[in-house]
Parts: structure tokens; sequence; C-alpha cells
């Protein structure tokens, strides 16, 4: 048996992390041996479209000193010209009008404003990076990182009060789905909060806020309906508890370093299979959103790999000299690595 290509994951995010807690196997097909199906996800791509229209209007507004306004249509242009999502109900107009009404619901200028960073810009669209202390099975010369890469945190917000400035992390998500009060139209917001009240994500963009010196009272999450009626969008106060970020990083960096054993014993077992080290659910992931696994050819027969690998062409996404992501071959992109231009 000939092994595909590998190598372990340079940094975790919450999004490569869950793939891994769903499904050991699917995280080792996506983030170990880097096999990349096409990203048609419908919802994937209006909720994409939303929050990154959701970003250029709060830095054209606070950043760049744009009205309102301004700073909606700059929104709105981005949805309108983005890919076709392909959904039935979250079309790009209606993801589009769905901005603009969101933004009408909270409007920037009554909203809480973004915490002020070193260089004189906002937190929008946070971006961050930790340092593990798990060195890397590949390259033992770096540790693995934890990051939040356009991931939801939208930014670190404060609000004044009489007594303290409380600091909120704000995370938008765009839904099709909402629950209501028994023999009502009215959201039931306890039902609401409750999906959110165990969240990883949010969880660990607390811990990491903290990490970088930023004390954190709760997480806000904003629900924007998209439905084929419009409904107005909502507030969710998430309390995020000491105990709860305790929990997850102890959870999390033990997650990684449980993966970092199997990939090792792996490599080192040359006549094995993934299936032995990272094994597969076959449960919910396979068929999560009613959509079907793109790795599940893999776990059909003893060598189902080797049909993927001719399905899926192994690439990282990696930026380039003009700060632009783009996908590269594997092979190339730890040749990169080895020769110190990565």
């Amino acid at each position: 048996m000939t092994k595909l290509d590998t190598m372990f994951p340079l940094s975790f995010s919450y999004s490569s992390l869950s793939s891994f807690w769903s499904c050991e196997l699917k995280g080792f097909r996506a983030s170990i041996q880097h096999l990349r199906p096409p990203n048609d996800n419908p919802d994937l791509l209006a909720g994409g479209a939303f929050a990154k229209a959701c970003e250029l209007a709060r830095k054209g507004y606070y950043n760049e000193g744009l009205s309102q306004e301004e700073a909606i249509e700059i929104g709105k242009a981005y949805i309108l010209a983005s890919p076709d999502t392909g959904h039935a109900i979250k079309t790009n107009e209606r993801v589009a009008y769905s901005f603009e009404k969101y933004i009408e619901v909270f409007p920037f200028n009554q909203e809480c404003k973004p915490c002020v960073l070193e260089d004189g810009s906002h937190a929008i669209e946070y971006k961050f990076e930790i340092d593990t202390g798990i060195p890397h099975p590949d390259f033992p010369d770096r540790n693995i990182l934890f990051t939040g890469i356009s991931d939801g945190l939208y930014g670190l917000y404060e609000v004044s009060s009489k007594k303290r400035i409380e600091t909120y992390i704000i995370d938008e998500k765009t839904t099709s789905r909402i629950y209501r009060l028994p023999g009502a139209k009215v959201v039931d917001l306890e039902k609401e909060a409750n999906v959110f009240r165990a969240s990883s994500q949010l969880i660990g963009y607390c811990v990491v806020a903290e990490m970088l010196g930023i004390k954190v009272d709760a997480a806000l999450i904003r629900r924007i309906p998209i439905l084929k009626t419009y409904e107005p969008a909502y507030e969710l106060e998430i309390p995020i508890t000491q105990f709860m970020k305790d929990r997850w990083a102890i959870s999390t960096f033990s997650k990684i370093e449980s993966l970092k054993q199997k990939y090792l014993l792996y490599k080192e077992n040359k006549g094995t299979y993934p299936q032995q080290f990272f094994y597969p659910t076959y449960g919910n992931s396979c068929n999560a959103y009613a959509r079907p696994c793109p790795y599940i050819e893999g776990c059909l027969t003893k060598d189902g790999e080797q049909l993927l690998s001719t399905i899926y062409e192994q690439k990282v996404s990696k930026v380039n000299e003009n700060g632009e992501r783009e996908s590269v071959p594997l092979a190339e992109f730890k040749k990169l690595l080895k020769s110190g231009k990565e």
C-alpha cells in the first residue's frame, strides 16, 4: 500500500479542530492529507459573504470615516458580487437585503464600539495567533499554533457603564431556522441561547482574548434570520465562566497533543491505514446538514483513499507576496517550509 503524502497542521483553528471532534478520519483527510474538495456549501457561502460584508462595512465606518449609508453600500456590493450561493432561500439578493436590515436594527452609531488596537485601528475581524507550546511533529523547530482567521470573531467591543467598562465578543450568525414560543411567532430567546451556551468557538475566543491580555465578560450572538419573509435580527448574551474557559483550554490542547501522537504512530507504521489511528465516526458527521461527507469514498473500502486521491488534489492554502491567499500543492509547500521560505 502506498500512503498519500501527509503534513500535520502547522496551526489549528476552531473550524479545523471541529472536524476532528466530529470525525477524526474526516479531520485527517482535510488537515493532514490536505485533500481539498471544492467549497460549494451554500450555507457557508452565504454566511461567508455576510461576514465579509460586515467586516468591510465596519472598517469603512470606524477606520475610514465613512457614513453608515456609504458603509452599507460597500457591504451590499460585496455580497451581490460574490459567487452565487446556490441556496434556495439564502440567495445573494436576500442575504444583501438582510445585511442592510441588520445594520438598521443594530446601527453603528448606537452599538458598543470596537476596542482600539495599538496601531489605532479597531478590533474588527480580530485575528489572533497563540503558541500552544506543543512541538510540531514534522518540523520540531516550530510549535503548533492555535489561530483565529476570519472565523466569526468580528470584534472586541466595549460599552460604558457607571461601574466599569464591559468587554464583549460579538459574533454574527445567519440562520434559516428559528426557535419560537409555543403557539406564537415570537422568538424563544432561551432556546436560541441554549444552542450557544457550550459553544467551543465562543469559549475559545474568550480564552485566547485573555491570553492576549483582554478580559472578556461575555459573548454576544447576533442572529440574522434569512427566510422567505423578512424577520429582524436579535441578540443573545452568552455568559462564559472561568470554569468553562479552564476546561476548554485543557481539552483543546490535550486533543491537539493526542492527534499528534496518533499521527506519529501512523507514520512509524508503514503498512497501516489511517482508520487504525484516526477513527471514523460512521454517524451524523457522514451526512451533516443533509450533505454527504466529501471523503465518504475513503470509508467504503480499505483502499478508498487511493480513490480520493484521484478525485481531490493535495493542496495547502498560503498567503502570497501580494497578501492574497492561494492554494499550492502539498509537496511544494513542504519544500518551502524546509527551505525557510514559509
